[in-house]
């Protein structure tokens, strides 16, 4: 099962990497980098809200994911943003959160995943 998520990970970087690159071409450097950097600044803001208030709630007794895990990912990526410690597409991809009474809503949670995963793909593109 690993090796096939393994390739399963890899084609999607390139169809990711591919279609950002085409992207890039098309609307031209200058253009590109200002879409990442307010893909950024989203990103920035949600990290910006207080431990605990980054997302949206699951009422008791629902289940969400686990704040404290999504809280220390959420640090994790402000450190990347600060430019202090480098964060992987892979480790952006398979982070897994445990669920708990009164998480965080995994809509929310798997859709600013998403965003941090086309940010470091952009990143990647701008880099290059």
């Amino acid at each position: 099962i690993s090796a096939v998520d393994a390739a399963m990970e890899k084609l999607e970087d390139v169809f990711a990497s591919r279609e950002l690159a085409k992207q890039c071409d098309a609307i031209g450097t200058d253009a590109f980098r200002a879409e990442t950097l307010e893909v950024e600044k989203l990103l920035e803001a949600r990290i910006a809200r207080s431990k605990g208030k980054r997302f949206k709630r699951r009422v008791w007794p629902n289940r969400g994911y686990s704040v404290k895990q999504v809280d220390q990912i959420c640090s994790q990526i402000a450190k990347h943003l600060a430019g202090t410690e480098i964060l992987s597409i892979r480790d952006a991809r398979i982070a897994v959160f445990k669920s708990r009474r009164g998480g965080y809503a995994e809509h929310q949670v798997d859709a600013f995943m998403d965003k941090v995963v086309e940010l470091l793909q952009r990143q990647e593109i701008s880099n290059s």
